[in-house]
């Protein structure tokens, strides 16, 4: 069990309880008729249940396993992380939303701990494109359309 996760995860479940919790206090209602209390509430069992599987896999990691921040190339990691998020945020008002959050996605998928151009293809596609779907179309977000006019 590595304990710095656990510690970790167990922070982020307490928070996520605490906000499902609290936002009961408000009116949640239902996916057809969401009341203020809803996202807050949804938001909340989200972060609980991630945090449940990465509890559980703090259980399983072992002991050589390195960390996002141990490890051989933990600052080039952060790094490239930092700097791919900041042009994102520079480039998605052009771009748009969809050709961005692709780009972003698949240059980490493919730069932080690199993955097959199949996996980084597939899975870069499908983030970005169930995003756009919860986003613009469930939530009912402005996002920026850029060079995708859709």
């Amino acid at each position: 069990m590595r304990k710095r996760e656990f510690g970790a995860a167990l922070f982020w479940g307490l928070l996520g309880g605490l906000i499902a919790v609290k936002s009961i206090s408000y009116k949640v209602g239902s996916l057809g008729n969401p009341g203020p209390g809803f996202l807050p509430f949804w938001v909340g069992i989200c972060i609980l249940l991630l945090s449940l599987c990465s509890i559980i896999n703090s259980f399983r990691l072992s002991a050589s396993a390195p960390s996002f921040f141990e490890g051989k190339g933990a600052s080039r990691r952060l790094g490239l992380t930092l700097v791919s998020i900041f042009a994102y945020i520079l480039v998605i008002s052009r771009a748009g939303f969809l050709l961005s959050t692709l780009l972003l996605l698949g240059f980490l998928l493919k730069s932080i701990y690199p993955q097959t151009w199949t996996k980084t293809v597939i899975f870069a596609a499908l983030g970005s494109f169930f995003s756009y779907l919860v986003f613009q179309h469930w939530l009912q977000v402005q996002l920026p359309k850029g060079l995708i006019p859709f």
